[in-house]
């Protein structure tokens, strides 16, 4: 057979002892994040891009070769190119 469990007398294979990597570790980035550079800091770097983001959205809407498509989400603007004389698909 292809897979064979090893016997008791054999030598100890020791990639049957190492952590498994086969599912995704999400929650390390994340501590990895708040430890280095803590909660104030992480929650001003965010409020910063949020009013980055609120001050594009308020460029676009001045500009008139673009429009807003929709309203601002956390820090996501969605904006086109405004459509010429009757071309609305583009």
């Amino acid at each position: 057979t292809i897979y064979q469990v090893p016997k008791r007398d054999e030598v100890v294979n020791f990639k049957d002892w190492q952590i498994s990597l086969s599912r995704r570790f999400r929650s390390l980035k994340l501590w990895m994040v708040l430890r280095l550079y803590g909660s104030e800091n992480l929650r001003d770097f965010i409020r910063d891009h949020v009013n980055l983001a609120k001050k594009f959205e308020d460029y676009v809407a001045q500009d008139q070769r673009f429009e807003v498509v929709t309203t601002r989400y956390f820090s996501l603007v969605c904006f086109r190119l405004a459509p010429v004389d009757g071309d609305e698909d583009t």
